[in-house]
């Protein structure tokens, strides 16, 4: 019942939006813990919504440090096992230009041609069962330490982004899927900065309540 009430407001907000801009919403999987099925929620909703909204494309964003939402949309581990290094790491490329300025922007941060479909894959391609308008960028499914970004860098790079999304033809929804984290990992940031909606699964318990706050 919460995943299709939380689907039913996404929805809604998408038929009153669907008119007024390319990118029509954005929400981010986010939590102070892990196993609060954040991952599951992910998969669920944005195949679900991709394949109700046949007339939109869906972007996921798997900004885990384990990649386990690529694995699941690529048709579970075993499937996705022969496609590691073709398909995951797309989140890496996508930031790894090389530095040109002593701020830590990256140079494609500058370029006025910057897709960030460029880095995306169509999962259709990779697992028939996915939804035709339903895309990856996939943080890679192997553990890095990544340095933090500066706020201005931060949101520099999610304007980028966005600015892609928005310059685009289709109109578009956007779901991340992030690590759970009090304190959270660079990747989840960039989530944080890119989704102005967030949803927060939680244990029905006074403690995840107080903790969630301390998150907030």
């Amino acid at each position: 019942p919460t995943v299709l009430l939380v689907l039913q407001l996404i929805c809604s907000r998408t038929t009153l939006c669907l008119r007024r801009m390319p990118l029509l919403s954005a929400h981010v999987f986010a939590s102070h813990i892990g196993h609060t099925g954040k991952t599951t929620l992910t998969f669920q909703m944005s195949s679900f919504y991709a394949s109700k909204h046949p007339d939109l494309h869906v972007l996921v964003m798997d900004l885990s440090e384990e990649g386990d939402l690529t694995k699941r949309l690529l048709g579970g581990v075993d499937a996705a096992a022969g496609k590691v290094d073709d398909l995951f790491g797309g989140v890496f490329r996508l930031l790894s230009a090389a530095e040109k300025r002593s701020s830590g922007l990256t140079s494609w941060l500058w370029s006025s041609d910057f897709n960030v479909m460029d880095h995306a894959v169509k999962l259709k391609d990779h697992n028939p069962s996915m939804p035709a308008n339903l895309y990856l960028i996939s943080s890679g499914a192997w553990p890095r330490s990544e340095s933090p970004m500066a706020d201005d860098v931060r949101k520099t790079v999610c304007n980028k982004i966005r600015g892609s999304l928005e310059k685009s033809p289709h109109s578009w929804k956007l779901f991340c899927d992030t690590d759970g984290d009090r304190r959270p990992s660079p990747f989840t940031m960039l989530a944080y900065g890119l989704c102005p909606q967030a949803i927060v699964p939680l244990h029905l318990n006074k403690g995840d309540l107080d903790r969630t706050e301390t998150m907030l």
